[in-house]
């Protein structure tokens, strides 16, 4: 029984920090590349929907097992509501255009959260199967390049174009997370290993520790 808890204990702390990372990340992709001054305001509400999230689906699921956590795939509705407001505004930082993003933000998730509660409570989550494929396609295929192109501008602190590419200086800020990402596909070979994303944390720090030395 004891043993049970620590794992549950070190599990829950393991799905904490990855929740967390995250966050964070999602927040450095959607405003960072917009204004550093919404960092703060942004990694804050996805910080607090994710403590939210996680403890309304582990109090009133009806799943005793269920993990909930913060998902990506709507980055790029977001990122295109905080780029519009950023413009309206004239595309200058205030706290009128802070306000508004945060707002419009919980306003899409939560009517977003409400429609798939609806869709949950009628038993219509099959009409998921009606999306056609490209479109499928197209979404995931956006989501996958804002990643890429958003990562690599939070990893190099500037922006990501294929000019980049022949510059020295911008290969060596982004070599870790390009090694980083890599380790995180090829330990998704060996997910059923239980060592796979402690070896693949412990391995990250060690040659981030080796390589800025």
């Amino acid at each position: 029984m004891q043993s049970s808890y620590i794992a549950n204990i070190i599990s829950g702390g393991l799905i904490a920090l990855v929740n967390i990372s995250v966050a964070v990340s999602v927040a450095a992709l959607l405003f960072a590349q917009t204004d550093q001054r919404l960092m703060v305001p942004g990694i804050a509400i996805l910080l607090i929907g994710t403590l939210v999230t996680g403890l309304g689906g582990t109090l009133f699921s009806g799943y005793k097992a269920v993990v909930c956590s913060p998902r990506n795939g709507l980055i790029p509705v977001f990122a295109v509501i905080v780029s519009s407001i950023y413009v309206s505004f004239g595309s200058e930082y205030s706290v009128g255009a802070e306000a508004t993003i945060i707002v419009a933000i919980m306003v899409t998730t939560t009517f977003a959260g409400l429609f798939l509660l609806l869709l949950g409570r009628l038993k219509l989550g099959n009409l998921v199967r009606y999306i056609p494929y490209p479109v499928t396609g197209g979404f995931f295929a956006g989501i996958g390049y804002i990643f890429i192109q958003g990562g690599l501008t939070v990893a190099s602190g500037r922006d990501a174009d294929l000019g980049s590419i022949a510059d020295p200086q911008f290969i060596q800020l982004v070599t870790p997370a390009v090694v980083l990402a890599l380790c995180l596909i090829i330990g998704k070979m060996f997910r059923d290993n239980r060592l796979s994303v402690p070896g693949i944390l412990l391995l990250s720090v060690l040659f981030s520790m080796v390589y800025w030395q």
